[in-house]
């Protein structure tokens, strides 16, 4: 195991900086947002050397930029990246699209980790780390993302079932009755399952592109919570991430925070 640009340059860096190409339909577009060039290079090489588009750089509003203005299937984000606090930049990629985000950082602390999975993040890997665990962690992300394939015609999360065809949702085999705006509100997080669904982006989707009315989005999302939660007020399966968003969570995605939070 080896720290910082070691392990980089063990990975066989290449020139390939700051290379924004046209994608290439079917690749995988990341997002690789590092604190210098040199520390990148080995990475987007590696990504690149299996198909994936990648975008770098080491500015966080060019980052937020390319967020905006493009789908990412993925968002890697080194914690240390200068002129903006890595975790509101992760903050605000999340605002920015529902990628998966993947932060690195140089430490393990549990309350770093709690902090970075508040703050939108849905990956934590903390050097050093080897290829093998950047692979394992890029591609179960990846597996994760939307971008590959269509949405399911039916969601099961534990004892909570839900029906996109026939826009219906039950929870232990029973029925339960959603308005329209609940059904579409389930269904973005269920799409999203595990993964913090930014409100603005919930508003835009559900409501329109300009209805910027969060406390609509906080009351439908407690109208929900009291036809599928045991108890509304510690909630299971809709939580909150204040001031980003919700996240549908599993009982595979509770797991793994647990033990990422554990560390």
């Amino acid at each position: 195991m080896l720290r910082g640009r070691r392990l980089w340059q063990s990975l066989g860096a290449r020139k390939c900086w700051g290379d924004m190409r046209v994608r290439i339909s079917g690749r995988p577009r990341v997002l690789l947002v590092a604190a210098d060039e040199s520390g990148s290079r080995s990475l987007a090489s590696i990504l690149r050397k299996d198909k994936y588009d990648v975008f770098t750089t080491t500015k966080a509003d060019k980052a937020l930029a390319y967020a905006v203005k493009h789908h990412l299937n993925l968002a890697i984000l080194d914690l240390s990246v200068e002129r903006l606090d890595g975790l509101d930049l992760c903050e605000k990629l999340r605002l920015s699209s529902t990628a998966p985000i993947m932060v690195l950082a140089d430490g393990a602390e549990a309350g770093a980790k709690v902090e970075a999975f508040n703050r939108g993040a849905d990956q934590y890997l903390a050097r050093p780390f080897g290829a093998d665990e950047f692979w394992s962690a890029v591609r179960a992300l990846l597996r994760r993302s939307l971008a590959f394939g269509p949405a399911p015609a039916a969601i099961s999360i534990g004892d909570l079932k839900i029906d996109m065809a026939q826009r219906k949702a039950s929870l232990g085999g029973r029925p339960i009755r959603l308005t329209r705006k609940e059904f579409d509100l389930l269904a973005c997080l269920a799409q999203n399952q595990d993964r913090v669904v930014p409100s603005k982006m919930i508003l835009k989707r559900i409501w329109g592109l300009d209805y910027s009315d969060t406390q609509t989005l906080r009351v439908h999302v407690a109208n929900l919570r009291k036809k599928i939660e045991e108890d509304p007020s510690a909630p299971r399966y809709i939580l909150t991430h204040l001031g980003v968003g919700f996240r549908l969570a599993t009982p595979q995605g509770r797991r793994l925070r647990a033990a990422a939070a554990a560390g």
